[in-house]
């Protein structure tokens, strides 16, 4: 069987009792993910292990390496072959900067965009079926990984989830969407 549950909670009150029970039974903070289209708090705090993010740290990580990247660029390039310059470098200071803070926003672009996708957990993030989120309306899926599956579905199915993935294996029951989208 696979060893994600998912399912769709109708009411906020269904969610947060489902939450606190799967916490209750010493199931990870970070291993339940909730999807809702308006944040869902349980005592003033995310009820899925969210943090706050770090694609702030990461994208002046990005901006750092990127520079220096720039930097390494234009002296190694420079002085790559043997010029007579009578003294004067081969690349301005002005045309260094300009070079540097280029490679910087490269960095700190393609850092942030890769921070956003690990944080988000892309590609690999569950998909639901659209009929499942046309009927979601204001409620939440609410997914776990890697714990006792048929624990963690009781617990969910008391709480009153509606169960989306009740094939074997993870079969979604649809032909049209294979049991490996979900």
């Amino acid at each position: 069987m696979s060893d994600r549950v998912r399912m769709i909670f109708s009411q906020p009150e269904q969610l947060h009792r489902a939450v606190r029970e799967l916490l209750e039974a010493g199931i990870d903070r970070n291993r339940i993910d909730v999807v809702s289209n308006e944040p869902i708090l349980l005592n003033g705090e995310p009820v899925a292990g969210s943090s706050r993010s770090r694609i702030g740290i990461f994208s002046l990580a990005g901006a750092g390496i990127g520079a220096l990247a720039g930097w390494s660029l234009v002296y190694f390039t420079s002085h790559a072959y043997p010029i007579a310059t009578g003294g004067m470098p081969l690349v301005p200071a002005f045309t260094t900067g300009i070079i540097m803070y280029e490679t910087a926003a490269v960095g700190a672009i393609l850092f942030a965009l890769g921070r956003f996708l690990r944080e988000a957990r892309l590609p690999g993030r569950f998909y639901v079926p659209d009929d499942e989120t046309d009927s979601m309306g204001g409620a939440a899926l609410l997914c776990v990984e890697g714990e006792d599956p048929d624990r963690v579905r009781e617990i969910l199915s008391d709480a009153g989830g509606r169960l989306i993935n009740g094939g074997e294996n993870g079969e979604s029951g649809r032909e049209d969407v294979p049991a490996t989208a979900l």
